[in-house]
């Protein structure tokens, strides 16, 4: 039995559509990345960081640390800065103009 025309994608459309998709991850990942390290920031010079946001920066931790560990251990010490969110991003970034 033959589907009937009108509902077969054509593969330009599913293309668009997967594009979009994986921007949409890239730029959610982007946002939660920098949530982080706003966040991690913000421990330390917030003592008094309401309960809410240390746990959201938790969640976030849990989520970021297996990305940023590996990148923090491969990098030099730099001065006590952590490059590795930037790399992070900059490879979001790439990968996010890659799909565009």
């Amino acid at each position: 039995m033959m589907l009937p025309t009108s509902r077969i994608l054509p593969l330009a459309d599913l293309n668009s559509a997967l594009s979009g998709l994986i921007f949409s991850i890239i730029q959610i990942a982007t946002l939660l990345l920098l949530a982080y390290v706003i966040l991690d920031l913000a421990r330390y010079f917030i003592p008094s960081l309401p309960e809410a946001a240390r746990q959201f920066h938790n969640a976030l931790g849990r989520l970021w640390e297996p990305v940023l560990g590996p990148i923090r251990n491969a990098l030099p010490p730099l001065g006590g800065i952590d490059f590795s969110p930037l790399i992070v991003l900059l490879a979001l970034q790439f990968i996010g103009q890659l799909v565009a």
